[in-house]
C-alpha cells in the first residue's frame, strides 16, 4: 500500500462510491440520484488513494463565466492529510484555464478558515433546503 494520492477530473466513479464517502462524514447518501448528477454537471473531481474512493468535487457551471464548487467532500478517515487543499486547488486552477472568471461555493462556517487557506474571499449569503427546512411560498414579495 502506497497511499499516492490521485486526483482526477471526469474519471469514472461509481454512484455508490460517491455515496459511501458522503455517508463517512455524515451526510445524506442521495442514494439513487448521482448517475444522473454526473451527467449534468460542468466537471467533477475524484480523489482515490490506493484505488478506494476518498474524494469528491462537483462543478455546476454555464462553461464561461461562472461555477459554483457542489458535494466538496473527503472521506473522514483522509480528513486533514491536505487531500482537500490539494483537490480545492487542482480544481480551482484547471477552471481558472477553463476560462471560468467567477467560482462560489456554500459551505458551514466551521470550515471558513479553510476555504480562506485556499484563496477564497469570504462573503455572506443564504441557502433554503427544501429537504431541511419550511419555506412558505405565498411569502410577501
Amino acid at each position: 500500500m502506497n497511499n499516492a494520492v490521485e486526483i482526477e477530473r471526469n474519471g469514472v466513479v461509481q454512484p455508490e462510491e460517491i455515496a459511501d464517502v458522503r455517508e463517512s462524514v455524515g451526510w445524506d447518501r442521495l442514494e439513487g440520484t448521482y448517475q444522473e448528477t454526473l451527467s449534468r454537471l460542468y466537471s467533477y473531481y475524484t480523489v482515490r488513494t490506493d484505488g478506494r474512493l476518498v474524494g469528491y468535487l462537483g462543478v455546476v457551471s454555464d462553461g464561461i463565466a461562472d461555477a459554483m464548487l457542489v458535494d466538496v467532500v473527503i472521506h473522514r478517515e483522509y480528513q486533514g492529510k491536505g487531500i482537500g487543499k490539494r483537490l480545492l486547488i487542482q480544481a480551482l486552477r484547471e477552471l481558472r484555464d477553463d476560462g471560468i472568471r467567477g467560482v462560489q461555493l456554500t459551505f458551514a462556517s466551521e470550515l471558513e478558515d479553510f476555504y480562506r487557506s485556499v484563496g477564497f474571499r469570504i462573503l455572506s449569503g443564504g441557502l433554503i433546503d427544501f429537504k431541511y427546512m419550511e419555506w412558505d411560498p405565498d411569502t410577501d414579495l
